[in-house]
């Protein structure tokens, strides 16, 4: 009896001690992307791309913070699709990844992967782009501590793009038939991305082509991204790169996840 108490014992220690360790990877992980300066000249190209008056130095850092939240996205789904939800973020994206030694660096520190880039055309399906939008939908409100069935405001990868009033860009409000930015684009709505949303018991989307995976990577949160506007950047190279994600953001824009 006494042998079993002990070996009982032992395994909830085993158990315990593995969560610590995983949960203290998980906040360095996070650490790391929260604190990551990305390659200056990507600051360049995507001024080039959108017009520097449109993306000035206060602008362009509220773009890196939107990328961020990608990021801690990614981590949070694990090996579960997401899209992306804001065509300059993905520009920011694509050309972050031109810089293919950073990126793979970046990647192994930050999400232990590489993370692909997947354009919505090769996905497979409109259901597995329908669960992709919809899980970043929640994961982003939660990262900002948000309520995805009620938020108050748009997470920031959701709003990103009418803020700056990006031309071609994916603009959302939070409820239907609502024209949150006063312009002619007709916006995609929050409601509609929680409408007859399937979740598990942590409100993470569970995605049949997943149906096994590990959904523990809720860590992966930071609850404030305003506090990263004062990051920098350093120097680097850079390369032009065309665009290929999805044509309409609503059901469902390229994104990232393990194949």
């Amino acid at each position: 009896m006494f042998t079993l108490l002990l070996i009982a014992l032992l395994l909830v220690a085993a158990y315990l001690g593995w969560r610590w360790h995983r949960r203290r990877r998980q906040r360095q992980r996070i650490d790391a992307i929260n604190g990551y300066v990305f390659p200056a000249a990507i600051r360049t190209k995507l001024q080039q791309q959108h017009g520097a008056a449109t993306l000035d130095g206060k602008a362009l850092l509220k773009v890196e913070a939107a990328l961020r939240q990608f990021f801690r996205i990614n981590g949070a789904a694990g090996p579960q699709r997401v899209a992306m939800p804001s065509q300059l973020v993905d520009d920011y994206w694509h050309q972050f990844i031109l810089h293919t030694r950073e990126y793979q660096r970046f990647c192994k520190a930050t999400l232990g992967r590489f993370l692909h880039h997947t354009p919505a055309s090769s996905m497979a399906g409109a259901r597995q782009q329908d669960y992709a939008i919809r899980r970043t939908w929640v994961l982003a409100c939660q990262d900002e501590g948000l309520n995805p069935h009620a938020p108050n405001r748009l997470p920031l990868l959701f709003s990103i793009d009418a803020l700056l009033g990006i031309a071609g860009g994916y603009h959302y409000t939070m409820h239907c038939g609502e024209r949150g930015d006063g312009s002619a684009t007709t916006p995609y709505c929050g409601s509609d991305l929680v409408d007859n949303w399937r979740s598990d018991t942590e409100g993470i989307g569970s995605d049949p082509s997943h149906s096994g995976s590990d959904n523990d990577h809720r860590d992966y949160s930071y609850n404030s991204y305003n506090d990263m506007d004062s990051r920098s950047s350093c120097a680097g190279d850079s390369s032009d790169t065309s665009n290929d994600t999805g044509s309409g953001c609503g059901s469902g824009c390229g994104g990232g996840g393990s194949d």
